[in-house]
């Protein structure tokens, strides 16, 4: 069987949780005994080029569409390669088979997936891959930088994508529970669980050895995420201000392409209490990152605002060491809500008693005998097995 992934990024390196999921994706329909490529545009500039992929054009040519395309390039990008004839051949020609199933992940290029399968008189399902409720995220993040007027244009457009897509994939997933309750409320029908996960690991001697240099054998808690304005806005949300949360010998290393957001963030900057206590360690290799995640006395998520579910909240379940989390970090992954490793602070102040919390030692893991629910193989299992039975069932 040919499944085709179509993306605004690509799967490798998957710097990124979309790229993560992508990869996952990737494997585990190729784990299947699937054939698959993953093709699309690429969604920035700060994209290498990748078979199969489209180079990102510009915002000029989204002028057309949009009176402003800041924070509204992924929607452009599908308004492009939907109407645009030499941006849809363009795409098309890097198909490199006839695909069986039709997987899109996010909604910018499910219009372009539907019209490459009437093109090419493909009766394949088309499957359509939630990661958020895209136009509630978006707003969040627009009402950062743009006028109300503005940020309700760019809602309605998104919303209207959403919808479309939810009304026309053959097979819809979501990655929590509740973006599934949300999702029937803008279209009723079945949706399948497909949430975020992780890859196992197992961190060596020479891992552990090159975090330590990070962190030079002081206790820390870790703080891994992408640069995503929600990672950075959460950050300084839960842990600005004034902060006596760590003792003085203790830190938190910060990982991931949000380091130099957060160290430039002015909110950070005012708080010199918290900022003499950061370590900037940047974007790391994997295995220095598993090296920092065994290492690390307690995992910080403080994520406040955005949907879907967030993959560093998988990550650190897996590592087992205590999390402390907002609520809206901890979508997804309710049922870990009770564990004697996980505390939830929604304030700042709560949030920074729960780092203090587990830094002292105070809270003990003892959700090890779950965390194999988080592993990738484990939460694209159904979507995988759904997306075959549907192909067999078309054939």
């Amino acid at each position: 069987m040919n499944v085709l992934l179509l993306a605004t990024y690509p799967a490798e390196p998957a710097l990124h949780g979309g790229q993560l999921r992508l990869r996952a994706l990737q494997k585990a329909y190729i784990d299947a005994g699937c054939q698959v490529q993953v093709a699309g545009v690429l969604g920035g500039d700060h994209y290498a080029s990748a078979p199969g992929f489209c180079p990102y054009p510009g915002s000029d040519a989204f002028e057309a569409l949009i009176e402003n395309s800041f924070l509204m390039e992924d929607w452009c990008l599908g308004e492009l390669f939907a109407n645009s004839p030499a941006h849809y051949e363009g795409l098309k020609s890097r198909i490199s088979f006839r695909p069986d199933v039709v997987h899109v992940e996010q909604p910018w290029l499910l219009r372009f997936a539907e019209r490459y399968l009437a093109d090419t008189n493909n009766q394949a399902p088309l499957i359509y891959g939630s990661q958020n409720i895209e136009y509630q995220l978006k707003g969040s993040i627009l009402g950062n930088y743009f006028d109300q007027a503005h940020v309700a244009r760019c809602v309605a457009l998104i919303r209207q994508t959403e919808i479309y897509a939810l009304q026309r994939g053959h097979l819809c997933c979501c990655v929590s529970r509740e973006d599934i309750a949300h999702s029937q409320t803008l279209v009723a029908r079945d949706y399948i669980l497909a949430a975020n996960g992780v890859e196992g690991w197992n961190a060596s001697l020479a891992d552990i050895e090159a975090a330590n240099r990070f962190s030079s054998h002081a206790p820390f808690a870790l703080f891994c995420a992408s640069a995503h304005p929600p990672n950075v806005k959460g950050f300084e949300d839960m842990l600005s201000g004034g902060f006596g949360a760590l003792a003085p010998n203790e830190r938190i290393v910060l990982a991931g392409s949000a380091t130099e957001s957060i160290m430039n963030s002015p909110a950070v900057s005012q708080s010199l209490s918290l900022r003499r206590k950061l370590i900037p360690a940047g974007i790391l290799p994997r295995s220095t990152l598993e090296g920092l995640l065994t290492t690390a006395r307690a995992i910080v998520l403080p994520i406040t605002q955005g949907g879907g579910t967030n993959l560093k909240t998988a990550e650190a379940l897996w590592a087992n060491k205590p999390v402390v989390a907002t609520r809206v970090a901890m979508r997804g992954f309710e049922s870990f809500l009770e564990s004697s490793g996980v505390v939830v602070g929604n304030d700042a102040a709560a949030f920074k008693r729960g780092l203090r919390k587990a830094m002292s030692g105070e809270l003990v893991p003892n959700h090890s005998d779950r965390r194999d629910s988080v592993l990738w193989a484990s939460c694209l299992a159904e979507i995988v097995s759904s997306a075959t039975l549907r192909n067999a069932c078309s054939e």
